[in-house]
């Protein structure tokens, strides 16, 4: 279970508990190349900077306690048939930065990090939530594709960019 989905299961579990509270592509093969469209990064989370954003993917299966809608932004090209297996984030992209982002609801709107929306940096063995931010969600085609900005800090790091994440139906979590 990822840190996002952790936290979303506490959160339901704490607010049952005080109402008021509050199509993949084919496998194998080179990685895909960047998608023009995927969006923008930009900023740096311990001192790791990321400037270029490869292609972003909407899962079509997030975890039993998760948020319903969960997008992955990859530094580096991933295809949707790689993300389909549990653990993908050990393999699909060797060495390179994701950002993870959990939403309550795909509708059109601006989302507070720690309220209603989640994101994780995920790099290697450092993996910190956002701690404070938003996220906008300016166009929402189901089962084809999210599109917005984000704007996030992680305890002062900063990240800061724009996304089309293209629907992923048999997409997991990690």
């Amino acid at each position: 279970m990822t840190n996002i989905s952790r936290q979303f299961a506490w959160i339901v579990a704490v607010a049952s508990l005080a109402p008021g509270v509050c199509g993949c592509g084919s496998s194998g093969g080179a990685p895909p190349p960047p998608d023009p469209t995927a969006g923008t990064v930009s900023g740096s989370v311990k001192g790791t900077t990321w400037d270029k954003l490869s292609n972003a993917h909407w899962i079509g299966k997030p975890a039993t306690g998760s948020p319903p809608v969960i997008l992955f932004l990859f530094e580096a090209p991933v295809k949707c048939s790689d993300i389909v297996n549990v653990n993908w984030d050990k393999t699909a992209t060797g060495s390179r930065q994701i950002l993870e982002v959990a939403l309550k609801e795909s509708a059109v709107r601006t989302y507070q990090i720690m309220t209603d929306a989640f994101a994780a940096y995920l790099f290697n063995d450092y993996n910190p939530d956002a701690f404070s931010g938003t996220v906008t969600i300016k166009t929402a085609n189901p089962s084809m594709n999210i599109a917005g900005s984000f704007d996030l800090d992680f305890l002062g790091d900063k990240l800061m960019g724009t996304f089309d994440a293209k629907y992923c139906g048999d997409g997991v979590e990690p």
